[in-house]
């Protein structure tokens, strides 16, 4: 004769309830083989028979415990990264190395300025990759002497200027370039005469002098 098994109250089973196991924890005896019970998920009361229980019971420490680490990996189970696949409209996140992080961030800085700062500890915030150092954009003067050499002839300033913005060696939000270039090279021929990179050859024309074709601009 088989051995009728006990049904512990206050302990939690896996019970068959509407044609699904859940796991509830048994409140009270209805007599007969019958109990009262109340689902984990969901707190709903329900009536279960002691066949329709599995397992040995558990007291609620025991089961919460069990239930842990399966709350903490689901989450990255059901990511689409663990997945292999991505939602609508959001693009997969591809794993990289340091290495490949810091080659790709750093841009024109050299890898040696890289190893530096790491090793340097200059990494505040995140990775902070030394930047180079901006190029340093010529003046109004320093651009027209790069645009009248190149031309090896006396231009006007109206022309100067549109070689220059052209070229993109000078940039400007003034309404009247030409205008103040010319100014500018009027003053550098007053106050540095013979020193001077300019030489006005006719009405509103300009060429460079020696010291202005040997000048570095």
């Amino acid at each position: 004769m088989a051995t009728k098994r006990k049904i512990e109250i206050g302990l939690i089973y896996s019970a068959k309830c509407g044609g699904k196991y859940h796991a509830v924890k048994i409140t009270r005896s209805l007599g007969h083989g019958r109990y009262m019970a109340t689902t984990m998920h969901g707190d709903q009361e329900v009536r279960v028979a002691s066949d329709a229980v599995k397992g040995a019971g558990e007291t609620l420490e025991q089961w919460e415990a069990r239930q842990r680490p399966q709350e903490q990996e689901s989450p990255a189970t059901a990511s689409p990264a663990a997945s292999g696949r991505t939602r609508p409209g959001k693009t997969k996140k591809k794993i990289v190395s340091l290495a490949e992080y810091e080659a790709d961030a750093r841009g024109d800085a050299d890898l040696d300025a890289v190893v530096t700062a790491a090793a340097t500890g200059n990494l505040a915030k995140g990775i902070s990759m030394p930047m180079p150092a901006k190029k340093k954009r010529a003046s109004g003067l320093d651009a027209a002497v790069m645009v009248l050499r190149e031309a090896g002839e006396p231009m006007r300033c109206g022309e100067m200027v549109k070689l220059m913005l052209e070229k993109g060696l000078w940039s400007t939000n003034g309404k009247t370039p030409a205008a103040t270039i010319y100014a500018l090279i009027i003053m550098e021929i007053a106050r540095r005469g013979q020193d001077s990179r300019f030489r006005k050859t006719d009405r509103g024309l300009f060429d460079l002098t020696t010291v202005g074709r040997q000048s570095v601009a």
